[in-house]
């Protein structure tokens, strides 16, 4: 009983004011931790940030894998800038470290992953899809080089940047205008699945290799899908510039449709687009919406009918870059023909 007493007789003072604990307490008090706004990887030798609030850096804890010299600059508007004397690699994966605090004291801590630029990548296009294969003719997809330079963090998303449904990191490649590239969707263990990294054209030997023309093979399985499905080249893995995009379906217009006639799975990616701006969305829309018959026919396709681009490689993000081959009329490794299927 006495301890209730006491304890209640502690409550009605510091009710009242008359303990010095109360100033303690005062809302004035800044409690926030530093929050993160923004940040940018501007080159392969720095990355900003954006703060709420002016911080500062716990220099002894911050890190970076792989590992290497920084600098920090803050300044009071709440931006701040890591530095590497030493360039990271183009096109690789680094982890750094924050431990940042504001001026009351209120600390938070950050891990960001991110690649580092790459300053000379090839301009690459999407140049052909064979999105119905067969086990005999798996799927591909053919690159065409429109100009030379080096593969370092280039990415090709099956989906979207946010909503992938698989991703392929390309290994390190000194490109020359005017190759080709086949990526073979569908690996099936052989021992001659071999990605020409090199100069020598003539190491791979899986299904549907050929001698002279660059074939890379992933991992795991890429396959496509042969309905509906979007191919994204990226500059980076995260956060990279889309360099190039194909949106194809069998799909039409439905404007009644809650999905304007694109199925629940593949609206959120479609979605998704429809919010970027133009030149990150990389297809062409007249409206607020990505609609079925702004992109690519895929219903007429087969193992021998392929999507293509015109002989001349023609690019301005839209279905109109693109036709069925007539049957027969796949060709991968070599220049599109212009003739289109006739139903």
């Amino acid at each position: 009983m006495k301890f209730l007493l006491s304890l209640l007789a502690v409550l009605f003072i510091l009710s009242c004011g008359g303990s010095p604990m109360s100033d303690s307490f005062s809302s004035n008090k800044d409690l926030t931790p530093p929050v993160l706004l923004d940040y940018s990887v501007i080159s392969a030798s720095e990355v900003r940030f954006s703060f709420d609030e002016a911080v500062s850096v716990d220099e002894e804890t911050m890190s970076l894998d792989p590992a290497g010299e920084m600098t920090v600059v803050a300044d009071e508007a709440g931006g701040l800038v890591v530095s590497f004397p030493t360039p990271r690699t183009a096109g690789s994966q680094s982890t750094l470290y924050l431990d940042v605090s504001d001026g009351e004291g209120n600390t938070n801590w950050f891990l960001l992953e991110f690649y580092a630029p790459n300053g000379n990548q090839p301009g690459l296009v999407i140049n052909e899809v064979s999105p119905n294969g067969t086990s005999s003719r798996p799927d591909m997809v053919e690159f065409y080089v429109r100009s030379g330079g080096n593969t370092a963090g280039l990415a090709l998303v099956l989906g979207t940047e946010d909503n992938r449904k698989g991703e392929y990191d390309f290994p390190e490649m000194e490109l020359a205008e005017g190759e080709y590239i086949i990526f073979h969707c569908r690996p099936e263990g052989e021992e001659g699945e071999i990605s020409e990294t090199g100069d020598d054209l003539s190491l791979s030997t899986g299904t549907r290799s050929e001698e002279g023309v660059r074939d890379l093979w992933p991992d795991e399985d890429m396959n496509l899908s042969g309905t509906s499905g979007i191919l994204t080249l990226l500059s980076l893995p995260q956060n990279g510039v889309c360099l190039d995009r194909l949106i194809y379906t069998n799909r039409t217009c439905d404007p009644d449709d809650s999905y304007v006639g694109w199925t629940s799975t593949i609206w959120p990616r479609i979605e998704e687009l429809s919010l970027m701006g133009e030149e990150e969305r990389g297809w062409f829309m007249e409206g607020e919406v990505i609609f079925p018959d702004e992109c690519v026919w895929s219903d007429d396709t087969t193992s021998t009918r392929t999507l293509c681009r015109s002989s001349l490689s023609e690019d301005s993000d839209s279905a109109g870059d693109w036709h069925t081959a007539p049957t027969g009329g796949c060709s991968f490794g070599y220049p599109n023909g212009d003739e289109c299927y006739e139903p």
